[in-house]
């Protein structure tokens, strides 16, 4: 009786602490006018021979802090947008802007390098008539503005409204804001401003690590941050206001 060869995939997303190559700098900024930025892919020390494979994608963060994307073809050259990384070895790719040189407002875009599947047979399985094939997918993802750097670039955060709510027993302040400037700005620090029930006025600052998702506000695009509730904020808080 003839033994069937099958074949089993593995495949493994590693952790940071394993990557075997990685990429600087973590985030671009390009200028329109220019047209032009680079980022170095570095090899691991012990690694063999890597094909990695660039790609650009668009960029839209919505209200909630969900991002969608989608690869694009017409806004970028990139390259080389495939290359084979060594040991040790760096090299350059060259990130090239295809739009407009006049842009107004700053948009945002992500850059995807990533490790092309490379299978191995398993030498333990071929006696049973199995083979294996173990693939390390190692992907980075980093983001991309393109800013017009000859004009005034600023961040400009309008607060609209709050609104409390409570989920699994936990309660929560969602702040909805507007960036009308244009430039990204990520919330690091919020001064919460309310009244008391005696009409007094108080404020509360609210750091970082109290902001449950996405901090992140791009240009000309409005976010719901969701934060914690402080615990100094009495229930009966009226009028809640906050600055950026």
């Amino acid at each position: 009786m003839q033994t069937k060869n099958i074949i089993i995939s593995i495949f493994i997303l590693l952790p940071s602490f394993l990557f075997s190559w990685r990429i600087s700098p973590g985030r671009l900024i390009l200028d329109s006018q220019k047209g032009t930025a680079f980022l170095t892919l570095i090899g691991g020390e012990k690694d063999e021979t890597q094909p990695i494979s660039i790609s650009i994608c668009s960029r839209e963060i919505d209200i909630n802090g969900k991002e969608k994307s989608e690869k694009l073809y017409d806004k970028f050259y990139v390259i080389p947008s495939s290359l084979m990384l060594k040991a040790n070895e760096r090299k350059m790719v060259r990130i090239v802007w295809k739009g407009p040189k006049n842009i107004k407002d700053e948009v945002s875009y992500r850059l995807h390098a990533q490790g092309v599947p490379i299978t191995a047979p398993m030498e333990n399985f071929k006696k049973k008539g199995l083979r294996a094939n173990l693939c390390s997918l190692i992907k980075f993802s980093i983001p991309i503005y393109v800013r017009n750097k000859s004009i005034n670039l600023r961040e400009k955060l309008q607060y609209i409204s709050c609104e409390s709510v409570c989920e699994n027993d936990e309660k929560f302040l969602l702040l909805k804001l507007e960036n009308k400037g244009n430039k990204h700005k990520y919330i690091k620090n919020i001064s919460l401003n309310y009244l008391e029930k005696d009409k007094k006025k108080k404020s509360i600052n609210i750091e970082k690590k109290d902001i449950k998702g996405s901090n992140l506000v791009l240009a000309k695009h409005e976010r719901i941050i969701k934060v914690k509730w402080p615990e100094n904020l009495p229930p009966t808080a009226e009028n809640i206001t906050c600055e950026f």
